[in-house]
């Protein structure tokens, strides 16, 4: 068996222009701080100007930590004061829909994390108004944008081109929710709390029974990520559901049809340390793995092998440069707004993601019904 190394992997370049995007966040706990905040700060294109926070204290901190001039309560004094071309909204999930509603009415151009709404008809709004307003929307789905998987993805278009491996015969995601934190720290906390005049009411799908709607967020939350990552690497949604088993929330089973060929989504919890989260693409000759680091295990992209059994059995990994995928996806909005060009995870494409899933829990749903 040989191994053969490779420096394989892309560098993003964004346009050398005079104009920079003025920046507004909206939100700023954990996440907002060390994955977004941080990373927007660094962007050459980019002026983060303005800040909208309802915790006081920690509001005042930030600013002064990286130098923001305009600092609100709520996001809609933002709006209402701030000159900003566009806005980063990191939020709770029952409160993304209304805020980006909100943005997009204001003509901003926005980011949001994913998933983008609490239900699809939600989304399916947001969508229609970006559209309607010629404006760049993009979910955070930074996976896309690790150059790991752009590896994987440019090798996986060239072996279903020249068919080198032959036909695809099987596809495993297995994701295993553990610790994605890295003991990341150079975050500021305080001891207040979000004031309760700003939480929204959790909202989920009509058809969803009431006692599913904790499982179906979480779910959503957890593993829309994976239904987003298949269809990148294939270009496609799934034909449809052939199988859901989503009882025990420590190991779930989905089937989907892609055709001439099935992927099992393996979906639970996990006490590692490490993320349990990779990719198997089992072609008639070979197969191709993508092993994903823990999300905020700063410039460590997603390993990539792959193995051929044609001639030769080859195992070849794909090394690439160090980068994270959280400062690429914040470079690459930036850059999305500057030339007006659709982003590689857009709000049109992230759709599919809500649809995907509801169809998950709708078969899922029918298989119980039948048992009972």
């Amino acid at each position: 068996m040989k191994i053969k190394l490779n420096n394989g992997g892309l560098i993003l370049n964004l346009k050398k222009r005079n104009e920079k995007v003025k920046v507004a966040m909206i939100g700023a706990g954990f996440m907002g701080q060390v994955a977004h905040l941080d990373n927007f700060i660094k962007v050459s294109n980019c002026d983060v100007v303005a800040l909208a926070e309802p915790r006081e204290k920690l509001r005042q901190k930030i600013c002064q930590k990286y130098h923001i001039t305009n600092a609100f309560y709520s996001h809609k004094e933002l709006l209402e004061s701030a000159e900003v071309d566009a806005v980063v909204i990191i939020v709770p999930r029952n409160m993304v829909g209304n805020i980006a509603h909100d943005c997009l009415n204001a003509n901003k151009h926005v980011f949001t994390e994913k998933p983008m709404a609490a239900t699809f008809d939600e989304a399916n709004d947001l969508v229609a108004l970006a559209k309607e307003r010629n404006l760049i929307y993009t979910i955070g789905y930074m996976r896309r944008h690790d150059l790991g998987v752009q590896k994987a993805k440019e090798l996986l278009d060239s072996y279903l081109q020249s068919q080198a491996l032959g036909e695809i015969t099987y596809v495993r995601a297995h994701c295993f929710d553990s610790n994605p934190y890295c003991n990341t720290d150079g975050y500021l906390v305080t001891d207040e709390t979000v004031p309760t005049g700003l939480q929204c009411i959790a909202k989920s799908p009509a058809w969803l029974p009431a006692r599913y709607e904790k499982d179906y967020a979480f779910f959503l939350n957890a593993f829309c990520h994976n239904v987003n990552l298949l269809r990148y690497f294939f270009s496609r949604s799934a034909n449809g559901i052939h199988y859901a088993q989503l009882d025990n929330q420590l190991a779930r089973l989905v089937l989907l049809d892609y055709g001439h060929f099935t992927v099992s989504l393996e979906a639970g919890r996990s006490i590692s340390r490490r993320r349990d989260e990779y990719y198997e693409i089992y072609f008639e000759k070979g197969m191709l793995r993508v092993d994903m680091p823990p999300n905020l295990l700063r410039n460590m992209p997603a390993s990539v092998r792959v193995y051929e059994a044609d001639k030769e059995h080859v195992l070849s990994e794909y090394i690439c440069d160090w980068s994270w995928a959280f400062q690429r996806q914040a470079e690459s909005f930036i850059s999305d707004v500057i030339t007006r060009q659709e982003s590689i995870a857009s709000a049109t494409d992230a759709l599919e993601d809500m649809r995907t899933i509801d169809d998950i829990w709708k078969l899922y749903l029918r298989l119980k019904k039948h048992k009972l």
